[in-house]
């Protein structure tokens, strides 16, 4: 299907063609590294989940895209915070950028976990080597000249998108003659981030399959009860079905 034909992309039509066209560019780049979910012991991180949330983004914006306040994102700031949509899991796709060089059938439990709980930190560092011309895992496709220039900012998103990483809601960056609000920036990845969290981020029959790390297994069964994430009007609601006998940490999740 063309790029401009996807539906989790079809808000961004308002961009200039220039910055289309940079956008479609990376995803063509970025799609085949992360069209697989190279690790099934973890919920979704393929390219369909930085799609979905994508598309959550363009629902939450759909207000601020249309006003004239001052608050209004620039095309410039929408580009960067799709760009990180696109690539913050890009690390959970290459594990040698954590120095994990074995088979991935054969990947321990606690290497999964490491590289869960530092998949933002090494993507960043992925990016920021592309900005400086480095190319280790054959991504050289990223290295057009205007990209490479907002690579380290895409980058500090995609380093700060978890929620046990720090920062500054306020922070900004000097890009070219503007100011990117990074902070605001940051803060719709991770709620967008977060709200890709429906029964489509699960395959239960893998559970039995592999070896799931503890902590993982709580997302897991939040996400198998969840139905589906709606956004409209800035209202975000979340339809879960689950059975009223439920108790522990699953329910205290939902």
């Amino acid at each position: 299907m063309p790029f401009e034909e996807m539906r989790e992309y079809s808000w961004l039509s308002f961009l200039p063609p220039e910055k289309q066209k940079q956008l479609e560019h990376v995803y063509m780049s970025i799609e085949p590294v992360l069209r697989a979910n190279l690790l099934p012991h973890l919920t979704d991180h393929s390219i369909k989940h930085s799609s979905r949330i994508i598309e959550h983004l363009g629902s939450l914006l759909s207000t601020n895209l249309a006003s004239n306040s001052e608050m209004k994102l620039s095309p410039q700031e929408v580009l960067i915070v799709v760009l990180a949509c696109l690539m913050h899991d890009i690390s959970l796709q290459i594990p040698r950028a954590h120095g994990i060089t074995e088979d991935v059938r054969d990947i321990s439990l606690h290497s999964i976990e490491r590289m869960r709980e530092q998949h933002g930190e090494v993507s960043g560092i992925i990016l920021r080597e592309i900005a400086d011309g480095k190319d280790h895992y054959g991504l050289n496709n990223l290295l057009d000249e205007d990209l490479r220039k907002i690579l380290p900012t895409v980058a500090s998103i995609c380093e700060k998108h978890q929620s046990s990483k720090q920062y500054d809601p306020c922070e900004t960056v000097a890009l070219g003659s503007r100011r990117i609000r990074v902070g605001v920036l940051t803060a719709l990845m991770r709620l967008v981030d977060t709200l890709d969290c429906d029964s489509r981020r699960v395959r239960m029959d893998c559970l039995r399959c592999y070896s799931v790390p503890p902590s993982a297994v709580y997302h897991w069964l939040m996400c198998h009860y969840i139905d589906g994430v709606t956004i409209e009007n800035g209202n975000v609601e979340i339809h879960a079905s689950y059975p009223k006998t439920m108790t522990g940490p699953v329910i205290q999740l939902l």
